[in-house]
């Protein structure tokens, strides 16, 4: 909900940034004992933002830790430039544009950051762009040894299903 949130602030950009705040200072306060380190398995998010939640929840029940997301803004604006200027750049250099090179540098920077031990690659069903992206993505890392599994879904909010889950508890099992 964050990360889709960060394009609109769900129409209350106060209370949002509030929010962010409040979260920001509690993971910067907390301590990760060296225990719950080894206990997850690190991941990424890479690719479409998923809005099955439940997804979220099996990856966390399966010991798995998304820790990485290629879809949220690396740099924020540059005041030092002209607005129109500031957006391009900003685009640029947090969505990539919808270039695809430029998306896998960024999956490859939130990996390397979070020493990730797999990526997930997550699209919408029948979506060509993802379709062929994610591919280009699955082999891409494939060959520099990060292991990936390809997910598919809908823009629904329920639980995923149970085939789903099978697949991202064997990933994560495969990590461990």
């Amino acid at each position: 909900m964050l990360n889709i949130g960060l394009s609109s602030y769900f129409g209350k950009p106060e209370a949002f940034e509030e929010v962010i705040d409040l979260l920001i200072q509690e993971l910067e306060t907390a301590v990760a004992g060296a225990k719950d380190l080894q206990r997850v398995i690190p991941l990424v998010w890479g690719y479409g933002t998923g809005q099955e939640f439940g997804i979220y929840e099996a990856i966390d029940q399966a010991g798995g830790a998304l820790l990485g997301l290629r879809g949220v803004p690396l740099k924020k604006y540059r005041e030092d430039l002209p607005p129109v200027e500031a957006l391009v750049t900003y685009i640029y250099d947090n969505h990539a544009a919808g270039a695809g090179t430029y998306m896998r540098e960024l999956i490859e920077n939130q990996i390397e950051k979070i020493k990730a031990r797999g990526l997930l690659l997550y699209g919408y069903i029948g979506c060509s762009f993802s379709s062929v992206d994610k591919e280009l993505f699955r082999e891409y890392f494939r060959q520099k040894g990060i292991p990936s599994i390809s997910l598919e879904g809908s823009y629904q909010v329920g639980p995923p299903t149970g085939q789903v889950q099978t697949r991202i508890k064997a990933f994560i099992e495969m990590l461990a």
